[in-house]
């Protein structure tokens, strides 16, 4: 069986979605208190090289990903992101996740103008509609910067999808949370099913502040993922605890040709047990 053949299998069976995630870069110009990475302004750049993702991504088209992820870090701090996104969505749909407070800048807007007709989505954090609770692991100040770009992206038919990464102590508390989010966002003239949770995971910087909750490798979602320090199993694996990577979940100090991690990717999903196959990975995509 071809590699194209073993990917698709494990796809239409549910244990992958299919995307292949590129980690851009790990500096942000935001601290947040349970980020994966420990992102903020003095963490290095880590950068994948615009002609690495791009490779990547057409090679990704061949074997038969379906769709491209990108996250940091905060992928707008490159300049070159928002051109970049434009011609990887001329290959395969693709979802930037951002904290949404640099998509005031005209330059990243004028470029994403080109994006409209294709397919990309923004996906900007949005922990909460009331700043406070936003603002208490993002930063004073980080709401209203996060949400002031997002109607100019919807006025210019801009694809965008709000995500929550919460931790809640009863299901009450979450259907609160939910409702509350549903309200804010029709408000925006935004419908539900654009909005995702995400499970505050206990990882990266989390570990440090003793937020989130620990998980099992089963239950985070299967997706190959490339960064500038190898490639890994999850989107919630190349995470720093500080300057320390977490190489648990390391596939292959290689990224290209993408035939090589993508190998190892399917050699572990073919070792799961059948109970980690069908696993309930909702609140982690």
């Amino acid at each position: 069986m071809s590699l194209q053949q073993e990917l698709a299998t494990v796809i239409a069976d549910g244990q992958s979605s299919g995307r292949l995630w590129l980690y851009s870069n790990y500096h942000c110009n935001l601290a947040c208190r349970y980020c994966l990475t420990s992102s903020s302004p003095s963490s290095p750049v880590r950068e994948l090289l615009p002609k690495q993702m791009l490779e990547a991504v057409q090679q990704a088209k061949i074997l038969g990903f379906q769709s491209v992820g990108i996250t940091g870090g905060e992928p707008f701090l490159l300049s070159s992101m928002p051109a970049l996104l434009v011609e990887i969505a001329k290959i395969l749909p693709v979802i930037v996740l951002s904290n949404g407070t640099l998509l005031g800048r005209p330059k990243i807007r004028e470029q994403l103008l080109h994006s409209r007709g294709l397919p990309l989505q923004i996906q900007v954090s949005v922990d909460d509609p009331d700043p406070t609770v936003h603002d208490a692991n993002r930063g004073v100040g980080s709401f209203a910067r996060a949400i002031a770009g997002i109607p100019w992206l919807i006025e210019q038919g801009i694809s965008v999808r709000i995500s929550s990464t919460r931790h809640f102590e009863t299901l009450q508390e979450q259907r609160v949370h939910e409702q509350n989010m549903q309200h804010w966002m029709s408000e925006l003239g935004m419908n539900s099913d654009e909005h995702v949770g995400r499970t505050m995971v206990q990882r990266g910087q989390a570990v440090e502040a003793g937020l989130g909750v620990s998980v099992e490798t089963d239950v985070l979602p299967a997706d190959l993922t490339l960064t500038r320090m190898g490639a890994f199993y999850s989107p919630f694996a190349p995470t720093f605890i500080g300057d320390r990577l977490q190489t648990d979940m390391l596939l292959s100090r290689t990224i290209l040709p993408l035939q090589i991690p993508l190998r190892q990717f399917l050699n572990v999903i073919g070792q799961a047990q059948p109970s980690d196959k069908s696993a309930d990975r909702s609140g982690f995509v």
